[in-house]
């Protein structure tokens, strides 16, 4: 199944009992606003069968927004819930 799943700044999530594909994320496209800018990423996978699977979007901005994100799936692909998870690697520190 070759899916195409447009992700504005998003990762998306279905119930634990899914399978976790990595992913990541290509910028297609770049609004700017005089306070800030709108980023469009599309993430691209292959799911090993049909059924639930988790896609773990592994490349998005550290301090991107979660009610900022906007969803879209191309046909066939069906969104479930999505999460930005807060376990990420915390930053290196300097000297």
């Amino acid at each position: 199944m070759r899916a195409l799943l447009a992700v504005l700044l998003a990762s998306a999530t279905v119930p634990a009992l899914a399978d976790t594909l990595p992913a990541t994320s290509r910028i297609t496209a770049v609004t700017v606003y005089p306070d800030g800018a709108r980023l469009t990423r599309e993430v691209s996978f292959t799911a090993p069968s049909a059924g639930r699977h988790e896609l773990l979007v592994t490349d998005l901005p550290r301090d991107s927004d979660p009610g900022l994100i906007r969803l879209g799936a191309s046909d066939g692909v069906r969104l479930g819930a999505f999460n930005l998870r807060a376990d990420r690697l915390p930053r290196a520190r300097t000297r």
